[in-house]
């Protein structure tokens, strides 16, 4: 029996290819600074009497996202510390940088639409 598989350059024009990766840049993009205001949100409602892996209490949770919340903000108070701004900087400009890397690939003139 013989099968046959079409080379994706062969099923799908360069130019919908060229939009493809463009759209799947500036969503990955998006993703990016999703994470950082959802990061930077369990950051900003951490408590330390929160119940976590390390400290295991009846208190209710008290992070913006809950039991998950308070585990991923004390793990990051844990390994970095309030250096944490930084990263959350770094996310948000990274993710920025790259949606906007593929909307001026998409329009290399500058001109405005319209």
């Amino acid at each position: 029996m013989r099968t046959t598989a079409f080379p994706l350059a062969e099923v799908v024009s360069e130019s919908a290819r060229i939009f493809i990766l463009r759209r799947s840049r500036e969503l990955l993009g998006l993703a990016v600074i999703g994470v950082a205001a959802c990061l930077g949100i369990a950051l900003a409602t951490w408590s330390v009497s929160d119940p976590s892996l390390n400290h295991a209490t009846d208190l209710p949770v008290h992070n913006g996202f809950g039991f998950r919340g308070a585990i991923v903000a004390d793990l990051v108070m844990q390994l970095i510390g309030v250096s944490s701004i930084a990263l959350l900087a770094h996310l948000r400009c990274s993710g920025g940088e790259y949606s906007a890397t593929a909307i001026s690939a998409a329009n290399p003139a500058g001109s405005s639409i319209g």
